[in-house]
């Protein structure tokens, strides 16, 4: 597994697909290295709103998603109304 150092102290990184999110999250000193939690969720409305909970639980400041189709917007709606959770970054969207 490739491990990239973290820069910001806690921040998540989310594979959006059609049926199921793999997601990392990243806590620890940027100096050090990073505990990292990963969780596979689903895209159902309860199982965001639940995946919105653990980010905040885990005080996330900072999300990346990927995601190949527009799987990514329902994702990016529940997690944007979350004040805390914000600087979304997002890959390999097509247009």
């Amino acid at each position: 597994m490739i491990v990239i150092p973290a820069v910001i102290e806690r921040c998540a990184g989310i594979d959006i697909g059609k049926k199921e999110l793999a997601v990392a999250v990243l806590v620890g000193p940027a100096d050090q290295e990073a505990e990292i939690k990963t969780r596979k969720v689903g895209t159902t409305m309860p199982a965001l709103l639940a995946l919105r909970d653990w980010l905040l639980a885990e005080g996330c400041t900072s999300v990346a998603m990927e995601s190949t189709g527009s799987y990514w917007v329902p994702v990016k709606n529940i997690l944007e109304g979350a004040a805390r959770v914000n600087d979304f970054e997002t890959a390999g969207i097509g247009v």
